[in-house]
């Protein structure tokens, strides 16, 4: 005899996102789209689920601002980690086109890969 066990399907992490706009630290209002959202959790991985929070952080009060090698228009936002931030390793960093689109997002250990890296004053 064989048994066939059906779960019940989950919800998709997608269906509960909320597209949302709003003014990064210099006021210039950046987006995330459900494409760009859909994006990062596929090809970043679900841990981001939980943390678009974050992610809307690091564009209100990044650490660090910076200019993509490879697609100049690109700005780079990156947040540190610290003891309240723990879900990340060391950065969050997060890319917006220039249509202020937020396209991706991942978590990193090194920054040194971008242009024009500035810190932030806090």
């Amino acid at each position: 005899m064989v048994y066939i066990l059906k779960f019940p399907k989950k919800k998709n992490k997608i269906d509960n996102f909320q597209e949302f706009e709003i003014p990064d630290f210099q006021n210039v209002v950046v987006r995330l789209t459900k494409e760009h959202w859909k994006h990062i959790l596929v090809r970043r991985g679900q841990v981001f689920h939980n943390y678009w929070d974050n992610i809307k952080e690091t564009i209100e009060k990044p650490d660090y601002i910076g200019r993509s090698k490879t697609h100049e228009s690109d700005k780079i936002y990156i947040q540190e980690n610290n003891s309240e931030r723990s879900f990340f390793s060391k950065y969050l960093i997060v890319i917006v086109d220039g249509n202020n689109d937020i396209v991706t997002a991942w978590i990193g250990n090194k920054i040194d890969k971008f242009n024009d890296i500035k810190r932030i004053k806090k």
